[in-house]
């Protein structure tokens, strides 16, 4: 949260934070019953590869973006 209050202006700051937490509260109850339906379809197994690997490429934007901000991952702590 700290990181999006840091990117948008002053002006957009309650907008943004609104944005957030109704994903963030969208994503907590509608991913897990979701996943375990899609679980269901292609194997739990599948899911997790799924999962993994869309965490693993959140993690490389977040780095990029980092890298070409000039900002290493220490300093965000």
């Amino acid at each position: 949260m700290m990181a999006l209050s840091d990117a948008v202006p002053a002006a957009m700051k309650r907008s943004a934070s609104a944005v957030f937490y109704v994903s963030w509260g969208l994503g907590y109850f509608l991913v897990p019953p979701a996943l375990s339906a899609l679980g269901d379809a292609i194997g739990l197994r599948a899911v997790f590869f799924l999962v993994g690997a869309a965490a693993l490429a959140e993690f490389a934007v977040v780095r990029k973006k980092r890298r070409q901000a000039g900002t290493s991952e220490t300093e965000r702590i």
